[in-house]
């Protein structure tokens, strides 16, 4: 979903991957640039040429410092995803130091800012994408989950249940 705030806030929208499979998809949800970050000259260009204000890292990497690189003196680096149990983080403390970086987390807002998302969301036609089960379907959405397939979210539809009462 970060691609398409950042896309309907009117920010230029760069989309970075370990995979080029998702360009298209990428492309789709907002995103106005690619970067593979397995493609040594792509990351090269964003961390040289084409440095960037913001990155909303959605994904858990252990090794940051290639992405901080490419962050523009007093870039801010917004850290969204969960990391794995006892696994920690690694980056270079001297680029942050020295070129002003932010780094910092958020899991969820405030009840404001929730509803100021809802009501942007709303308003600009921002939506998650989703994998939908009935009720009857649950133990295949939590096989899912726990082998780590979905490429979003799954959802469970709990009215399903009431539809046989």
């Amino acid at each position: 979903m970060a691609l398409q705030y950042s896309n309907k806030m009117g920010m230029h929208t760069v989309a970075i991957s370990t995979s080029k499979s998702k360009e298209k998809e990428a492309r789709e949800l907002g995103a106005k640039e690619f970067v593979c970050s397995k493609d040594e000259a792509d990351m090269r260009r964003i961390q040289t040429k084409e440095r960037l204000d913001l990155i909303v890292n959605t994904a858990f990497v252990t090794d940051l410092s290639e992405y901080l690189y490419a962050l523009k003196p007093g870039g801010c680096f917004v850290q969204v995803a969960a990391p794995e149990k006892d696994k920690g983080i690694k980056f270079n403390d001297l680029d942050l130091v020295v070129n002003q970086k932010i780094f910092t987390g958020s899991a969820v807002g405030s009840r404001t800012e929730v509803m100021e998302t809802l009501n942007f969301s709303s308003e600009f036609g921002v939506y998650p994408v989703t994998e939908n089960y009935k009720w009857d379907e649950f133990p295949k959405a939590y096989q899912r989950l726990k082998d780590g397939l979905p490429r979003y979210r799954c959802v469970v539809d709990i009215a399903s249940t009431y539809d046989n009462q």
